[in-house]
């Protein structure tokens, strides 16, 4: 359900920007980053990817905070906030190459701030050649992968079994042997 509601906001989120509302797109794309950043939960924790996606969005903010507008300067560093929080829990979910959907999802989460971050330098930096083209492909592609995330099954086809499904599982026959 988290998913889903990840992806309605961002539908919600494209809607608005075809409107010209960029500001409340922005928005709904912050409420979809939650929605995301819910589904991937934080563990495990994994600090240094974090770490190093902050430092990136930082400097990348940093180049053209000068030239946003006075609404932008405050709501553009708390989505990329949101934005990097999603992908850094996408990425740190990625346990090896077994599980290939959690990994081809950590890989869209990083097309999702590669395409965010191409509107925002085509938007506030300098205008970027068939930037529409390049948003959209990797947009389009990074919902595609985080959609599919939701069935997560390793290589060989069973479900990956989560610490709560095998203690939820370990409860329920503990209570049939009781």
């Amino acid at each position: 359900m988290r998913i889903l509601g990840g992806l309605l906001f961002s539908s919600l989120g494209d809607l608005l920007l075809n409107y010209e509302l960029f500001e409340a797109g922005m928005g709904a794309f912050g409420v979809a980053q939650v929605f995301y950043i819910l589904a991937f939960g934080m563990k495990p924790l994994k600090i240094w990817i974090g770490v190093l996606l902050y430092a990136c969005g930082f400097l990348a903010t940093s180049l053209f905070y000068g030239n946003l507008n006075s609404v932008i300067k405050i709501c553009l560093p708390f989505y990329a906030i949101l934005l990097l929080t999603m992908c850094w829990r996408s990425l740190a979910r990625v346990e090896g190459t077994r599980n290939y959907l959690r990994m081809m999802c950590g890989i869209c989460s990083v097309l999702f701030v590669i395409s965010d971050g191409i509107i925002a330098f085509d938007k506030f930096y300098v205008p970027i050649s068939a930037a529409q083209t390049y948003i959209m492909v990797t947009y389009y592609v990074a919902q595609v992968g985080i959609a599919l995330s939701i069935n997560d099954f390793q290589t060989d086809g069973s479900p990956i079994k989560s610490q709560r499904s095998i203690d939820s599982r370990t409860k329920v026959q503990k209570t049939k042997s009781s």
